[in-house]
């Protein structure tokens, strides 16, 4: 459905001034970002442990529930991607606040998401700035986790208002990323939580 859509989100990603040259390059790139998590959504699983007694101790890679997302300004298309997706492979569902200087890939994904299996519920994009969004998305308790990929002062606002409902944070701090490299493993492990199973054996 992305492949499809082609046409229209290389021309939202290269509405806010980027050559389509550039826009093409960030629309494959995306294309690649979905079949990398596509490929781990049932490979990144847990190990067994050899615990100091008669036990051995199963690690279990869970979700850890509604997550929201601060996307990156930079990359609106590929940065929305990069960040989301390793958090649904997961089984997580996300909120999203997408690119701020340019939303319009975010808007033209919509539809792609409603014309494929996403369960419902699964991916929400609410558009909007960062100062309006970010306090709801911080303070809200059914949130269980934020991802901030925005600036320093505003991954250090949120840091502080999820700490009243013991809200995960994973936050960038203004760092800058390269949406073009190779996915991070990193994302994959924050986008779970570890349970860990004892099962004793022996006399």
């Amino acid at each position: 459905n992305l492949e499809a859509s082609k046409s229209q989100l290389v021309n939202a990603i290269a509405a806010t001034g980027t050559s389509f040259e550039d826009a093409e390059l960030e629309f494959e790139a995306t294309i690649d970002r979905v079949l990398h998590y596509a490929a781990w959504a049932d490979k990144f699983d847990g190990q067994t442990h050899q615990a100091p007694l008669r036990a051995l101790v199963y690690t279990r890679n869970e979700p850890i529930g509604p997550v929201s997302v601060v996307a990156p300004d930079e990359c609106p298309l590929l940065g929305l991607i990069s960040t989301c997706l390793p958090l649904i492979a997961m089984g997580n569902s996300v909120i999203v606040k997408p690119s701020e200087s340019n939303p319009f890939p975010a808007v033209e994904l919509y539809r792609v998401i409603e014309a494929s299996d996403i369960p419902s519920g699964t991916w929400n994009i609410v558009t909007g700035t960062t100062e309006e969004l970010e306090p709801t998305l911080a303070d809200h308790a059914g949130i269980l986790a934020i991802w901030h990929f925005g600036t320093e002062e505003n991954s250090v606002a949120a840091q502080r208002r999820s700490a009243d409902n013991l809200k995960q944070t994973w936050c960038q701090m203004g760092r800058s990323v390269d949406w073009f490299a190779e996915p991070s493993f990193e994302f994959l492990r924050m986008a779970t939580q570890v349970k860990n199973v004892w099962v004793p054996y022996g006399a």
